[in-house]
């Protein structure tokens, strides 16, 4: 789980992570979504992170037909400029629905 203060550093970051995963034979999976978040220490020592857009994030990243990928949640402003990588999806999970884009990996 990453937290960044503007779109842009999350989406540039991700699309880099998605680029350099490209040639491996890992594959991951990205949710973006955007709002707020509650970063806490934990008893034990360390962080972590609850809050609606990583709920979102985590769904879109788990329940996503395809790997290697990365899916934008509406909330999320894309500049124009990445657009063209960009196509509409819709995932409905235990009927939710999330809606945004999906890069393409071009």
């Amino acid at each position: 789980i990453f937290v960044a203060d503007k779109d842009s550093e999350a989406l540039e970051l991700a699309e880099d992570v998605l680029a350099s995963m490209r040639t491996s034979e890992d594959k991951v999976s990205i949710g973006i979504a955007r709002g707020d978040v509650l970063l806490f220490n934990l008893e034990g020592g360390g962080k972590d992170i609850a809050g609606g857009p990583v709920n979102v994030a985590s769904k879109i990243s788990e329940d996503i037909p395809d790997r290697n990928s990365l899916y934008v949640e509406n909330s999320v402003k894309i500049p124009l400029h990445h657009l063209a990588h960009y196509e509409p999806f819709t995932l409905e999970k235990s009927g939710v629905v999330l809606k945004g884009l999906r890069h393409l990996n071009v």
